[in-house]
């Protein structure tokens, strides 16, 4: 790959400065001395490059030294002569564009006024279009376009994987449609015209962040938009009658599998009378346990303690790996992890289990007024055992014997082992940021048994889409 392709595909000017004559001292000294903001400098050791690459360098290495001194020079004040140096780079390479780190408003309109190319594509946005009506997308191209090849990547706005389809000639000009495979049932779409050359970006009409948005309408303002000398779109068919979509616009949309790590935490809803007798501890899943570690065996007396006041309390800790299929705007999958916060082995030898495990379903919604995010709804069946906890007081009953040695009033560690099955409906929301991933929030209302427990589970974690 040459250093100019390098260039063209927006690459630092870093990285370009270490792959072609990496070896020459001036060259890479001039290159960071216009990056500090010393043209005059700069100028002086990238007129000196250009003598060393007189014979060894490339058209594309030494086109990009010219556009770096040209810039240089008119940075310094020396107008007339960084005119004369951008025009021989210009003369180089007609198609050669101004690397992004080199321009200033001053290079730029230097480099137009010597015909230099500072934007090729011409694009009127789509911004309407009649529902389930496929959206036309016409482009002109400025320059020679021998050397180009364009395309339309687009996609629904829930969609995390960007679809293409290859722009043809129209008339004067470029153009592609965006099909009824693709709109139908959609309330917007998102899409971006993406110009390449010698196979790398070479401009694009929207960035990839920020593209152009056409909202799918029962009644669009003014005329419906079209081809230059052509009719409008049809409606598009029926489910049952369509015809078969071109071969491009036939790949599955969005991603084929979605991968989650996430970290989330019970809050328990607890309140207990008689929270620690023998009876709450053989029947109801309570245990209460001393400052020691071990079992509380004793026989405390109904009033005063013995109680768990009605409350919220923090209570199991989990990390949890997850996958999932999407299956249009449903996602069926499921989760694993492993529970912290458990408490001791009761005397009953019930103990805590860790291991977590869910199958689940969520439905993701559209929402045209907030983008970029993505809501859902969620339900989800899960071993999931919780232990919530909470401080109890109690006084001992000395009336009748117990086989345990305990003081007329102490404080306990109560545990509500609760579950271990589990069934929860809530809801969550997604911030794609593109092929990273992003970042997801989610709540769950969970139900607890066969020994009884509600609580509410926040989840935080990232998801991404393969």
């Amino acid at each position: 790959m040459t250093a100019l392709s390098r260039v063209i595909a927006g690459v630092s000017l870093l990285v370009i400065s270490s792959s072609a004559r990496a070896d020459d001292p001036a060259r890479e000294r001039g290159l960071a001395e216009l990056r500090a903001g010393r043209p005059k400098a700069a100028a002086k050791l990238l007129t000196e490059a250009l003598r060393n690459c007189r014979k060894a360098c490339t058209t594309a290495e030494r086109g990009f030294l010219l556009r770096a001194l040209g810039a240089a020079q008119v940075n310094s004040g020396k107008q007339r002569a960084g005119e004369r140096t951008l025009q021989r780079a210009v003369k180089l390479d007609p198609l050669a564009r101004l690397e992004r780190r080199l321009t200033t408003p001053a290079v730029k309109a230097a480099f137009e006024a010597v015909g230099g190319i500072t934007s090729a594509l011409l694009h009127i946005a789509v911004h309407q279009q009649r529902r389930n009506t496929p959206i036309p997308i016409y482009v002109d191209v400025l320059i020679d376009a021998s050397q180009l090849s364009l395309s339309v990547y687009y996609k629904t706005v829930r969609a995390r994987r960007w679809r293409r389809t290859t722009m043809r000639r129209h008339g004067d000009g470029f153009a592609a449609t965006i099909g009824c495979a693709d709109v139908r049932g959609q309330s917007a779409m998102l899409y971006r015209i993406v110009a390449r050359r010698h196979g790398e970006i070479y401009e694009s009409s929207a960035r990839k962040a920020q593209p152009h948005r056409v909202e799918l309408v029962a009644n669009i303002d003014g005329d419906a938009p079209t081809l230059p000398g052509a009719d409008p779109e049809a409606r598009c068919q029926s489910q049952r009658s369509r015809k078969a979509e071109p071969e491009d616009q036939q790949d599955p949309e969005g991603p084929l599998l979605s991968l989650s790590i996430g970290f989330e935490q019970d809050v328990a809803w607890l309140g207990a009378a008689d929270a620690c007798s023998q009876e709450a501890e053989a029947n109801h899943g309570r245990f209460c346990f001393r400052e020691q570690g071990d079992q509380y065996l004793g026989r405390p007396t109904d009033t005063p303690g013995n109680e768990v006041s009605p409350g919220a309390a923090l209570s199991t800790s989990r990390v949890i790996l997850g996958a999932a299929v999407p299956l249009g705007a449903w996602r069926l999958g499921g989760r694993v992890g492993f529970a912290f916060g458990g408490g001791p082995e009761a005397a009953n030898g019930s103990t805590f289990l860790p291991l977590h495990g869910e199958v689940r379903g969520e439905y993701h919604f559209s929402l045209q007024s907030v983008r970029q995010l993505d809501p859902y709804a969620l339900g989800r069946v899960a071993l999931a055992q919780e232990d919530a906890t909470a401080e109890v007081r109690v006084r001992e009953d000395r009336s009748a014997p117990t086989s345990q040695a305990n003081p007329d009033q102490q404080s306990l560690d109560f545990v509500h082992r609760r579950g271990p099955i589990a069934l929860g409906l809530g809801a969550g929301v997604g911030l794609p940021l593109g092929a990273v991933g992003g970042p997801y929030l989610e709540a769950s209302m969970v139900l607890r048994g066969p020994v009884f427990g509600v609580s509410v589970a926040p989840h935080v974690g990232w998801l991404i889409s393969l």
